[in-house]
């Protein structure tokens, strides 16, 4: 999901309850450009920063990020999926 968060907001939370009851083993792959705070108009009710994303989507993250810009917004990226043991999968040592 790169960059339609915002375009598909107000269906997003039916969408991701579709995803994990259907393809529970799933990964995403979500990339997103949050804005600097007082900016950021639409959405904000969803959230505004990487750990506000983190907390919509619920899943197991295996690798997230960002990069702050110097105008306090940011580019984020997670990994995730809702399958706990892929998660401990890819979390353990090689």
């Amino acid at each position: 999901m790169a960059e339609v968060t915002w375009y598909v907001l107000g269906h997003l939370r039916t969408f991701l309850d579709f995803a994990r009851r259907e393809f529970p083993n799933t990964y995403i792959l979500h990339l997103l450009n949050t804005y600097p705070p007082g900016v950021q108009e639409y959405g904000v009710e969803f959230f505004t920063d990487l750990a506000g994303i983190r907390r919509f989507f619920g899943m197991e993250y295996l690798e997230t990020g960002e990069v702050k810009f110097e105008d306090g917004g940011a580019r984020t990226w997670f990994l995730g999926t809702w399958n706990h043991a892929a998660q401990i999968a890819w979390n353990a040592p090689v």
